[in-house]
């Protein structure tokens, strides 16, 4: 036998089994209802449109479909991503922006924490954060600094302000806030937006980065959606990560980057090197599906049900733990 481990990289050594795979094993059990996993629940799916949609590229757009595409993205599924940001998401791809399509948000993540984090370098995130975030940051060895959660609203301003002036005494400059700001995951919670500017202010003062991390926020349940920290950034300070897994399908893996174009740069650099570029297969099949407003179908009538199963829980809650636990109430504004 082969003795592999002496040939192992230091780095590779540092990745871990994604607690995300265990969770979704556990969530496709059979009769049992898993609140560990993000599973979109596609019951009620429009199988003969998702079906004319594939077909409407293999027949009109197969010689495209089936070839090697741009690293960024196809071109006129970019365009699609575009629109979509302006009418449904509320935000505008400025002149000095670009975007670029990753397979699945997770590949965004993994790549954000290759292109800014070295050794030691502070990363300022939520406590809890978004597991499989930290699959991706935990082989770039930074310094993590974790702001608590301890409400609906997320993590809180005053703390956030605090441990930036100790790190200033020490003179330490955090790197990149890494922030997942509407309907965190795992609690649930949602900064409020006064929050979501002073963030944007807090990271001018300060010389820092912002990874605002948004797979959420088209599954309001009530009122208007949150408006991205992103919409608040003039100076580029911002990194817009998103996904179309929960408003079009996860199993197109479509995850995207909107950032200064300069940033975008080293993306396509880095993904080149990972996968060359996304599937155009895909990219194409979610752009007949974004154009034909297939995710906004979905989505009305998937919030209602998705809504009283939230109201179920809570009441569930309520009736079982009493005064023994405090929990958020999700997914509203």
């Amino acid at each position: 036998m082969i003795d592999y481990e002496r040939f192992f990289s230091e780095e590779s050594n540092l990745y871990r089994v994604s607690d995300i795979r265990k969770l979704l094993e556990v969530a496709k059990q059979k009769e049992l209802i898993s609140l560990g996993g993000g599973l979109p629940d596609f019951r009620i799916i429009d199988s003969k449109e998702v079906l004319d949609a594939v077909t409407t590229v293999i027949m009109n757009k197969g010689n495209i479909a089936l070839q090697y595409s741009a690293t960024n993205g196809e071109p006129s599924f970019i365009d699609a991503l575009t629109e979509y940001l302006e009418k449904d998401v509320g935000l505008e791809v400025k002149e000095n922006e670009s975007i670029i399509v990753t397979t699945g948000s997770q590949q965004a993540i993994d790549i954000t924490a290759r292109l800014f984090l070295n050794p030691n370098d502070v990363l300022l995130l939520e406590k809890p954060t978004y597991v499989a975030s930290l699959n991706a940051f935990f082989p770039r060895r930074p310094r993590f600094e974790g702001l608590e959660i301890t409400s609906d609203n997320g993590i809180s301003i005053d703390e956030l302000e605090n441990k930036l002036e100790k790190l200033k005494k020490e003179g330490i400059k955090p790197k990149v806030l890494y922030i997942i700001p509407s309907y965190q995951n795992p609690t649930g919670a949602i900064l409020p937006e006064k929050s979501r500017r002073k963030i944007v202010e807090l990271a001018h003062e300060y010389d820092f980065l912002v990874v605002e991390d948004d797979p959420y926020s088209q599954l309001t349940y009530e009122g208007e959606k949150p408006k991205p920290i992103k919409a608040f950034d003039e100076e580029g300070r911002v990194i817009y990560i998103s996904t179309l897994s929960k408003v079009v399908s996860p199993g197109l893996r479509i995850g995207f980057v909107l950032a200064d174009r300069a940033v975008i740069n080293r993306y396509s650099l880095i993904k080149q090197a990972l996968d060359l570029h996304s599937s155009t297969l895909t990219q194409l099949i979610a752009e007949e599906l974004l154009r034909r407003g297939f995710h906004r179908k979905y989505l009305s009538k998937i919030i209602p049900i998705y809504r009283s199963r939230r109201d179920a829980m809570l009441r569930s809650l309520e009736e079982e733990l009493g005064d023994d636990a405090v929990w958020t109430r999700p997914l509203e504004v």
